[in-house]
């Protein structure tokens, strides 16, 4: 009866952490809440194979295969691990603006990947480096993850790519209500690497 009753309660208080994982990070990815709620786990980052995006003041954003084991069960779950960096205004000790360096991770799932290939090579591959300036006609297309909106846009002879990460906070464990945003307009052509980074995962 006892054992019973000992093991109803450790059923109860994980239960109840998982119930609290979701409330905080409502709408994350599947491999953010394998993270932070697997008490013994492996995650690999292929840091050879690399997507870079890097904007005119220092802010990147880097694209990684991932993978996640589960030492408990060996259960294994790929996916994209993606770091930024960006700079966000805020006031020096001495009371001026200035610019702090924000450093963030997000994830995408592996059945994300599948439709962000399909969305780049559809409708954002074909575009890259066709712009024209003698047509007037703007072209946007966006597609969103639970951790990330991906936009690309063109005017004339102008093209940005625009990201807007959720921000977990430094734990990766708040809320993620408010987003960070990264674009570049000079390496849009990028796209083409993005996609054979992405294809190492499927």
């Amino acid at each position: 009866m006892k054992k019973l009753i000992l093991s109803i309660l450790l059923l109860s208080v994980e239960i109840n952490a998982q119930n609290k994982f979701q409330s905080e990070t409502d709408g994350a990815s599947e491999l953010r809440g394998l993270i932070n709620t697997s008490d013994a786990y492996f995650l690999s980052v292929d840091y050879s194979s690399v997507a870079e995006f890097k904007s005119g003041i220092g802010e990147y954003v880097d694209f990684y295969p991932s993978e996640f084991k589960n030492l408990n069960t060996n259960s294994v779950t790929k996916g994209l691990k993606i770091l930024m960096k960006v700079l966000v205004p805020s006031i020096g000790l001495d009371g001026k603006s200035t610019n702090t360096a924000l450093f963030r991770s997000i994830m995408l799932d592996d059945s994300e990947v599948k439709l962000f290939i399909s969305f780049l090579e559809k409708h954002v591959g074909p575009k890259v480096g066709k712009a024209d300036k003698k047509d007037p006609k703007k072209y946007e297309t966006t597609i969103k993850f639970k951790e990330m909106i991906f936009t690309y846009a063109s005017e004339g002879k102008s093209e940005r790519i625009t990201m807007y990460a959720r921000n977990y906070g430094v734990t990766g464990r708040e809320k993620g209500e408010t987003f960070i945003e990264f674009w570049t307009e000079s390496q849009v052509e990028k796209v083409a690497d993005l996609i054979l980074v992405l294809k190492k995962i499927i």
